[in-house]
């Protein structure tokens, strides 16, 4: 499906950007990309205009995404474990059955240009298909030359050794056609090298007008839906790059993405200390023209509740219009479900690190090939099923507006009110919670390991039904749920919709008024309503019929 028009997309913006290289400067001409030129695909973009939405949203066809979503080291499993296709594919389908929407899988310079010149597109193939024979989407990790600023290891299994990086950029003896700033192991290259960062451009140029082409051929499911555009960038060795260097870097390596054939969201991970200046640098540069670095987020190891929905120790604040996303997590680590939820409290998107058996921070250890849970991915699974079934509205509404994570630390079992007067009650301390307004007659409510919600008489509760919502944000009934009274008692991973009186839409009557009341939002009446608060006005007609409305005096 080739673009046509869309409210959410603002014009192309052409700049010309800046490369500083010690006193010389490199200019370069970039497209930093809203909307796309003729015969390109907007595939996905980060939306900051808050038009519809209570918070920055990532969208996909023009459709709010948020992503449930974790890194797949596909690589390291076949070039480090010495896996073969077969258990990999089971690794994508087992991520699936978890119910992740989102794989981010690394991709190397020299898996698809093994010699200068001569492109392969097998693994890239291979993983896409994978991902859209199990309903994934796919964000394509670009993780080039660097990894934390230095060349590993691809394969490094049964005695082979081969660098992530085809010869002529960097050999396993340590040479290169470009500057090499550390020529033992681990290698590292130059930032400021322009040749380097035009040729890494070139080379991703190609990587996206093949999947363009993929894509095409196979009926255009849109499966790639990002691109990481390097991991964890960073000096290594000798190299002391600046935080601007390496985001002029990457906004030109970024161009390949933004004008190429299939347009679609870039971001780049940072190791937690640097994500600050980076941000800020990327933020300059998109004040000052334009960015082709459509988000800057954190890799975090090592943390607490409170801090993921927070600004995370000042690293990862409100800066500009940068989309908030927790890149990396620690997966094994026991907590991290509870910080998927924290993270939704904060408004971020949230990625695992990683999936199974390799670098000491998988969701799965292994037995041979075989996958081994770990004791929480019960956790997960059932987070990642409230997150789908309420996956729009989940990326639209803003905690604390439409929308209310309760138990967010995942660590009491008391009751606790949120969204309007709406009080939720955890089976265990682990148990969280989310209410959110979808429309104005209907609330949906969202479990993890079950709990009560309590709703109050004020909203007028008529009905309830468990089910979710499709791809067209309708709601697909499963059957009446059964409440008791005021209360909706759910069981772990389940989306209840709840039937309220309207909240503003007035009815329209010409009867005379028989009397007007107020109550707050726990259904107490208020004789004298205060300037500035809401309340729940209550009209009652001549005619027997009552029409009740929020305002805000």
């Amino acid at each position: 499906m080739r673009f046509s028009n869309s409210t959410h997309s603002l014009k192309t913006l052409m700049l010309i950007g800046s490369f500083v290289t010690g006193v010389n400067s490199y200019n370069v001409q970039a497209q930093s990309v809203t909307a796309p030129t003729e015969g390109q695909q907007l595939v996905s973009t980060v939306d900051t205009s808050l038009d519809g939405s209570e918070k920055f949203v990532l969208r996909i066809d023009g459709k709010p995404f948020y992503p449930a979503s974790i890194q797949v080291r596909l690589d390291k499993l076949y070039g480090y474990q010495g896996w073969g296709d077969a258990d990999l594919e089971k690794v994508l389908k087992q991520a699936a059955s978890d119910g992740f929407n989102t794989v981010g899988i690394p991709v190397f310079w020299r898996e698809v240009e093994p010699t200068k010149g001569k492109f392969s597109w097998t693994i890239l193939d291979k993983y896409m298909n994978w991902c859209k024979k199990y309903n994934l989407r796919m964000e394509l990790l670009w993780f080039s030359w660097s990894s934390g600023g230095r060349v590993q290891y691809l394969w490094n299994y049964g005695g082979r050794k081969e660098p992530r990086t085809p010869d002529y950029v960097c050999s396993i003896n340590g040479t290169s056609e470009y500057n090499m700033l550390r020529d033992e192991w681990e290698y590292s290259l130059d930032w400021r090298d322009m040749n380097l960062c035009e040729r890494e451009r070139v080379v991703l140029s190609e990587v996206m007008n093949h999947i363009a082409q993929w894509d095409e051929a196979n009926g255009n499911p849109h499966t790639v839906i990002g691109v990481q555009l390097g991991n964890e960038a960073r000096g290594h060795g000798e190299n002391t790059a600046t935080s601007t260097e390496i985001i002029n870097y990457y906004h030109h390596v970024g161009a390949a993405v933004k004008k190429s054939n299939y347009v679609v969201w870039t971001r780049l991970n940072c190791v937690n200390p640097e994500t600050k200046d980076r941000t800020l640098a990327n933020e300059k540069k998109r004040a000052e023209g334009g960015t082709n670095i459509d988000f800057v987020g954190i890799d975090l190891y090592g943390t607490n509740a409170a801090s993921v929905k927070g600004d995370i120790n000042g690293m990862l604040g409100h800066n500009g219009s940068n989309y908030r996303m927790i890149m990396e997590i620690d997966a094994k680590d026991s907590n991290s479900p509870l910080y998927q939820m924290a993270a939704l409290a904060g408004d971020k998107a949230f990625s695992y690190y990683n999936f199974c058996v390799v670098d000491g921070n998988a969701l799965y250890n292994g037995n041979g090939t075989e996958l081994v849970e770990l004791g929480h991915v019960n956790d997960v699974r059932n987070r990642n099923k409230i997150l789908n079934a309420a996956n729009q509205d989940i990326a639209l509404k803003s905690h604390g507006k439409n929308l209310y994570v309760y138990n967010f630390t995942g660590s009491n079992n008391n009751s606790e009110t949120g969204l309007e007067g709406i009080s939720y009650k955890p089976t265990s301390t682990r148990s969280q919670g989310i209410a959110i307004r979808h429309s104005d007659t209907e609330i949906v409510l969202l479990s993890t390991e079950g709990g009560t919600f309590t709703i109050p008489s004020s909203l007028g509760m008529t009905s309830a039904e468990k089910g979710r919502y499709d791809e067209n944000n309708q709601w697909v009934s499963e059957g009446n749920y059964r409440y008791i009274g005021s209360r909706v008692a759910l069981t772990a991973g389940l989306a209840v919709r709840i039937v309220t009186l309207p909240t503003s839409i007035e009815k329209v009557n010409n009867d005379k008024i028989a009397g007007i009341s107020y109550f707050d939002l726990t259904g107490q009446e208020i004789k004298n309503p205060l300037p500035g608060r809401l309340y729940i006005e209550r009209t009652l007609y001549k005619d027997g019929t009552v029409n009740s409305v929020k305002r805000i005096f």
